[in-house]
């Protein structure tokens, strides 16, 4: 078996730290064992709800399916990112060679970047779904929708190919902040445009859908008329619902991954590498929290659950059980 000689393989550091910030065992022990805490719970919760959208009415809505996508998302980054990290916390640097770290960072910002087209996705269709709803049918047929899901997965691949291929851009182990990323001496403009096209714009895009949801859901409410006040209250309260649920996620989504994005962007130079360390803690925290958050807040995925874990998958679905019909992807 072949063994790679590289500058980064088991890497320590000299009194008093080499270029790395100074952490006692015990504080890098702790960041091992929170990282392998927080990747084995993010696994097998976001198992936990694929498996449950699959063996379920849920698999035929197109909600679902979307989160189905972001919690695949979480299960690859918590099964490809927080291993390796929580191994460079161990031994107090990069353990494997300078290929492995390139792509361990490339896995990083691709899966990152598919949570963020796939919570753009989500805030779309909720959109569409409450302000345009011929839009929302067009979108949600087979093509369209196969179409967007693919885009979700594929368009942040572009960000981390060029500099895979040394093209524009370069990844490296930053020996400041432990951690595989941006190399700290490359070319600026594509830490930046990764910043802003995968984080920035996403992110505003988002929060005009939600407004744009809150706008006309206020408007509606003083329109409607006494006769058929309970019927569209009743639908407009599930669909709200619906989109707290989605806007949750979001705001979870966003404070999580913030502060990794702000420090990336205002200290290049790692002056406050622990900031940079801690930062990422946040947004894994958040990949174990996503699934309390479905089943706090939607009564389709609490069933869905106790299916799956009562072992109740094979059992024929009772009318009750049935999804929204307006958001159904059956048939189309």
């Amino acid at each position: 078996m072949g063994h790679f000689e590289n500058s980064t393989m088991n890497k320590t550091f000299d009194t008093p730290c080499g270029e790395a910030v100074c952490l006692s065992s015990g504080v890098l022990t702790m960041m091992e064992t929170i990282t392998i805490i927080l990747c084995i719970a993010g696994i097998m919760g976001n198992l936990l709800t694929v498996f449950a959208i699959v063996t379920s009415p849920l698999k035929m809505n197109i909600n679902s399916i979307l989160i189905g996508n972001l919690s695949s998302a979480d299960v690859l980054y918590c099964a490809m990112v927080l291993p390796f990290q929580a191994a460079a916390y161990h031994v107090n640097g990069w353990p494997l060679s300078d290929v492995m770290c390139m792509l361990h960072a490339a896995a990083r910002l691709w899966l990152i970047g598919v949570n963020m087209m796939l919570l753009s996705a989500i805030a779309l269709y909720r959109c569409l779904h409450i302000t345009h709803i011929q839009s929302y049918h067009r979108f949600t047929t087979r093509v369209p929708f196969i179409s967007v899901i693919a885009l979700c997965w594929i368009f942040p691949l572009g960000f981390v190919i060029t500099p895979l291929a040394g093209l524009w851009g370069s990844f490296s182990f930053q020996e400041m902040i432990l951690r595989c990323t941006f190399t700290q001496n490359a070319e600026k403009s594509h830490k930046i445009t990764v910043i802003t096209l995968g984080y920035v714009i996403p992110c505003l895009f988002i929060l005009i859908c939600y407004a744009r949801i809150g706008s006309v859901a206020y408007r509606t409410r003083k329109r409607v008329s006494r006769a058929s006040i309970y019927r569209k209250q009743k639908a407009q309260r599930q669909s709200l619902r619906l989109t707290g649920m989605m806007l949750c996620i979001y705001c979870g989504f966003l404070f999580g991954t913030t502060p990794y994005f702000l420090t990336n962007l205002f200290d290049p130079k790692y002056k406050q590498p622990i900031a940079h360390l801690f930062a990422p803690f946040l947004a894994w925290l958040l990949y174990c929290v996503n699934p309390i958050i479905y089943t706090l807040m939607d009564k389709n995925f609490q069933n869905a659950y106790k299916r799956l874990l009562m072992m109740e998958v094979c059992k024929q679905d009772s009318p009750r059980e049935d999804v929204d019909h307006e958001t159904s992807y059956a048939h189309r």
